[in-house]
């Protein structure tokens, strides 16, 4: 709808449900669609660099290259999403005790101490000092939020290479893309820890994708189940 401003806009606007149908049964040509905006969105970006009218354009960009990354593999990255559920199921994850059990798990396996910050000048969400090997976390953040960070780090602990894997498949237009794809990436790989697949699809469809109820029995924030949601693309096991 974004690539196609004229024809998804104004008097002789294509109907949505129209759109729905191109990026339906002809997705090679709603890609194409897609890949062809891009490139005018980075030729502009690219003249609005060089006559300074827009000082943030390449951090824009970076943020817009990865979205299209993800929504062209529907906000699903199957290979992490399936070693996040098995190592939640290695390490023994229940829905009362995510938070504990990773943070033991981090101490015994890599050495990380968790730990939470009561410098009222700590602004950050987390800060993890690797020469120390301490996961320092904001006092303000809720349990579900803290098991979401020791996710993240774990991600890059014990998922790196194969996140470098799914990064090598991709053609990315500068480092700063790439760092910012391998973040959402860590992400990727720690919601699907803190709340695996097949368990959650399940609840998901016993509870009829309530969000507020889905929150409550795992015990995390309403944004991050709904997230969740959002990425239940795996093959013959798909959500709504």
């Amino acid at each position: 709808r974004e690539a196609l401003p004229e024809a998804a806009t104004g008097p002789g606007a294509l109907p949505f449900t129209d759109l729905q149908q191109v990026a339906g049964s002809m997705p090679e040509v709603a890609d194409a669609v897609v890949k062809l905006h891009r490139q005018y969105r980075e030729v502009l970006a690219h003249l609005e660099t060089l006559t300074d009218s827009r000082t943030q354009t390449p951090t824009l960009m970076a943020h817009e290259h990865v979205r299209d990354f993800f929504y062209r593999h529907n906000n699903y990255i199957d290979p992490l999403d399936r070693a996040a559920e098995e190592l939640a199921k290695s390490v023994g994850t229940r829905r009362s005790e995510v938070r504990r059990r990773l943070r033991t798990y981090l101490q015994t396996e890599h050495q990380v101490r968790v730990k939470t910050s009561n410098d009222e000048d700590f602004k950050d969400t987390y800060y993890f000092d690797e020469a120390d090997r301490t996961l320092l976390l904001a006092a303000d953040l809720r349990p579900g939020q803290q098991a979401f960070q020791m996710a993240t780090l774990l991600a890059f602990l014990e998922a790196d290479e194969l996140i470098e894997q799914v990064l090598d498949a991709e053609d990315w237009p500068d480092a700063t893309t790439r760092e910012l794809a391998r973040i959402g990436l860590a992400h990727h790989f720690a919601g699907a820890f803190v709340l695996p697949y097949s368990p959650f699809f399940r609840a998901a469809e016993r509870l009829r994708y309530d969000v507020e109820q889905l929150a409550q029995y795992f015990g995390v924030g309403y944004e991050t189940v709904a997230h969740r949601l959002s990425t239940l693309q795996r093959r013959n096991l798909r959500g709504v």
